[in-house]
């Protein structure tokens, strides 16, 4: 007589709970307030998680994508410099750097002609892997803009 024996494991990676989310393979958790979110993931983007205030198609997104699995955080910096530079927008954006500490990070905000933009770019002082936040102001939905960048903000000062 053969036992087959078949197990199924289901293994979850996000969760969200009382409006913070969890990352919980990276030990990352944040507050989304209220926002809806859906997984963005795929086999070219292994972490893209989008936040979104408002109902698609009227609704601005603020991103939570994983940038780098194993790269230093300077590293990075001086690649997005340079990209900065051969892309001719180097003078629309201001960075500010902070670090504190279960974190290091820099913040990039462009104010071109298509829109204000804001991208936190953050590494845990624990791992290689670069995460981020971000989203661009939408000029038409300026009160889903404003909430987006409250819930941008509110996820920034969070981060843990």
């Amino acid at each position: 007589m053969k036992v087959v024996m078949i197990v199924v494991i289901f293994f979850t990676t996000f969760h969200v709970s009382a409006e913070i989310f969890e990352y919980k393979s990276a030990g990352i958790s944040f507050d989304i307030g209220s926002l809806k979110y859906d997984d963005k993931s795929s086999r070219d983007k292994p972490l893209l998680m989008a936040f979104q205030v408002g109902e698609s198609p009227f609704a601005v997104t603020v991103q939570f994508r994983l940038e780098s699995e194993n790269q230093a955080l300077d590293d990075f910096m001086k690649n997005e410099r340079l990209n900065q530079v051969k892309g001719g927008y180097s003078d629309e954006i201001k960075t500010f750097e902070s670090q504190n500490n279960n974190y290091a990070s820099v913040e990039y905000f462009r104010n071109s002609p298509l829109g204000k933009s804001h991208w936190f770019v953050f590494q845990k002082a624990s791992s290689n892997q670069i995460y981020s936040f971000w989203f661009i102001e939408n000029k038409g939905l300026q009160a889903e803009s404003i909430l987006a960048l409250s819930s941008y903000q509110k996820m920034k000062s969070s981060l843990k």
